[in-house]
């Protein structure tokens, strides 16, 4: 549920378009609060690299892919 939460609002853009580096890292960046972030206020700390996050489900990941690939594979 996470996953097409976090992945499908873009996806229809990337599918017309080759997005710019800069909006796919501000894409990133947006995934990786949602994980990390405690509150609008305070930072969270990283207790999972994200690539470890970013790996598929059967190699212990989540199974979340990074917006470049994503793009690309578009």
């Amino acid at each position: 549920m996470i996953q097409s939460h976090l992945e499908s609002p873009p996806a229809h853009t990337m599918q017309c378009f080759q997005l710019p580096q800069a909006t796919l890292d501000q894409l990133n960046r947006t995934h990786r609060k949602f994980f990390w972030k405690t509150s609008s206020s305070e930072k969270g700390l990283p207790l999972v690299a994200w690539d470890k996050i970013c790996l598929p489900k059967a190699k212990g990941g989540l199974g979340l892919r990074k917006s470049e690939a994503v793009n690309q594979a578009f």
